[in-house]
């Protein structure tokens, strides 16, 4: 953290530096936002945050130039953004925090990055009561996810007790018939699209069981 707050002082002079040492830097201030708010130092992450954006040059709204596939740093902006996002939402300014998280799924085809994406989406939205919101995100979330617009309805339909049941059926089926002390050595799901349509369905099941 002590070096990190050297960084964070000398951004006017980091940017006159040539642009691979500035790279360098924010990454290191990358981590060191991770860190900060893996700490609960949420106001000291977001300054490393902020100023690891300020050395590459980039504004805290992110830019549509910035999000361009042919930036050859594009993920490492997305990773910054990402924290940005969600530093704003644990500061209490979920309307930022909103505003961030749409703009970078209106430039990212990842899928895995834009599952991450909708679930905060998701969450923020019914942290704040606003289920309907909520609700509306997990049905975009899924059909962007492929999941048939024909089961974006489980949620109002039967709710938690249909999100249950997916999930336990989504995992019975992974497992088979296979005994206890096989399930130890089991491999992680590398399947993308499972995975996302699982984690999905899971961080809407606190707003089904309130709506």
């Amino acid at each position: 953290f002590d070096i990190a707050n050297q960084f964070s002082k000398a951004v006017g002079e980091l940017r006159r530096k040539e642009e691979g040492y500035r790279i360098k830097i924010a990454i290191l201030l990358y981590w060191v936002v991770k860190k900060a708010k893996y700490t609960g130092s949420y106001a000291s992450a977001l300054g490393y945050c902020c100023a690891a954006l300020e050395i590459l040059g980039l504004p805290l709204e992110p830019q549509e130039e910035a999000l361009r596939s042919s930036n050859p740093i594009l993920h490492l902006v997305q990773l910054l953004y990402e924290q940005l996002a969600e530093l704003m939402y644990l500061r209490a300014d979920p309307i930022k925090a909103k505003s961030i998280f749409e703009a970078l799924l209106q430039h990212t085809t990842d899928v895995t990055q834009r599952s991450h994406l909708f679930n905060n989406l998701i969450l923020m939205a019914s942290s704040v009561a606003n289920h309907p919101e909520a609700i509306r995100v997990y049905k975009v979330a899924l059909l962007d996810l492929g999941v048939p617009e024909e089961e974006t309805g489980l949620l109002e339909e039967s709710k938690q007790k249909a999100i249950n049941a997916r999930l336990f059926d989504d995992f019975t089926t992974s497992l088979g018939t296979r005994p206890i002390a096989d399930l130890i050595h089991l491999p992680l799901c590398k399947d993308p699209i499972q995975l996302l349509i699982s984690r999905t369905y899971a961080s809407v099941g606190f707003v089904s069981v309130i709506t």
